[in-house]
């Protein structure tokens, strides 16, 4: 019954939620009750009882229950049609780039600069639109950027902003342990700061949004207000890359290693990560010691080497050639997560490989 409603584009439309807190709570509510038919959750952490103050999809049973997947239980049962998937992981280590490109808009409702740099940058790879919210007690503010268009996320990044950043990570981006940020907000701001965020989603679902990439909307509770600005695109920004795969490999990372990754494309002779991968460690008492994962999964307690209680120097690469003690081990090892876009240097070019399943080909074109 509304002019220029169309349900059935909802219905076929698939949304990433980046968070599932407060402002998160309130976002997939409103967009399962919309009848969007399709959402991905990706949250890492746990139901707190300062939650349920704030969460209408959580209740007091829930507490110590994964987030997403307790939020993801909460939607099936409000609105049984939907398809709803979650991941209990972290958005930057556990959710791969072909995840994101399969949808057509993400909302990031995270509580942290970093988180929002992260998603920034691999919406920005992934080429898709997404809509940044922010909450404190009495301030709410959305903004969208759409790759291509104008600035992102990190275009507008300040001094202040990088250095909160460098506080929660070390100079070689491992994490530290910090006591966890408390943010004070009510149901009130995160309802209000949601529904203008879902706003924005149907208006770029319609195809009639107003806002252009890097302006901001923000509202006020005391006192009340409502204003816009718009930041400018940084021609040196360096989130601004494309990821679009040439080539499609049916394999989990799991099933396959870097240098069977590298056989199959044609004239590959590296794999480039735009991340660090931690190969061993360096002890000037103990000498080498082998290992391999991720460096932002690794704490920065791990310096200390566990024999001589010296502190190591972590051997680091983001690159792997075929000649490499790493390239025998598989991506999952490597830190790769599943639905992963890659970087591969070859002798004329650089391209990008997309891991796609035969279930994530299948489950791509249902959300579709």
């Amino acid at each position: 019954m509304i002019a220029g409603w169309d349900q059935e584009r909802l219905a076929k439309a698939t949304i990433l939620v980046a968070g599932a807190g407060a402002l998160g709570n309130e976002v997939l509510k409103n967009l399962a009750l919309l009848g969007i038919g399709n959402l991905l959750i990706v949250d890492f952490d746990r139901v707190e009882i300062s939650n349920l103050s704030r969460s209408v999809l959580f209740n007091e049973c829930d507490i110590g229950r994964p987030k997403a997947t307790t939020a993801a239980r909460a939607l099936e049962r409000l609105s049984p049609e939907i398809r709803v998937r979650a991941i209990d992981g972290d958005l930057e280590t556990d959710l791969g780039l072909g995840g994101i490109r399969e949808c057509d808009l993400v909302l990031g409702c995270v509580d942290s600069i970093y988180a929002r740099w992260a998603l920034n940058r691999a919406c920005q790879k992934a080429g898709k639109p997404w809509i940044n919210a922010g909450i404190n007690a009495s301030v709410g503010e959305i903004s969208l950027y759409v790759p291509g268009q104008g600035a992102c996320y990190e275009c507008g990044m300040t001094q202040q902003m990088w250095r909160q950043i460098h506080e929660r990570r070390s100079c070689m981006l491992m994490s530290r342990r910090l006591p966890a940020a408390t943010i004070p907000a009510t149901t009130v701001i995160a309802s209000m700061t949601a529904a203008l965020q879902v706003n924005e989603a149907l208006a770029c679902l319609h195809g009639r949004s107003r806002l252009q990439s890097g302006e901001m909307v923000m509202v006020s509770l005391s006192p009340y207000s409502l204003s816009t600005c718009t930041m400018d695109a940084r021609e040196d920004c360096l989130a601004h890359e494309d990821y679009s795969p040439s080539f499609f490999i049916d394999a989990t990372p799991a099933e396959i290693t870097g240098a069977e990754l590298l056989g199959r494309i044609p004239g590959a002779t590296s794999l480039q990560m735009d991340f660090d991968v931690l190969e061993g460690w360096l002890c000037s008492n103990c000498g080498p010691q082998f290992t391999v994962g991720r460096l932002s999964t690794t704490s920065a307690s791990q310096i200390e080497c566990p024999q001589c209680k010296a502190q190591r120097v972590p051997q680091l690469t983001h690159e792997i050639s075929q000649s490499d003690r790493l390239a025998n081990c598989s991506l999952e090892q490597l830190g790769i997560p599943a639905r992963s876009i890659l970087r591969l240097k070859t002798v004329s070019r650089t391209c990008y490989v997309e891991l796609l399943t035969a279930k994530d080909a299948k489950e791509a074109k249902i959300a579709r």
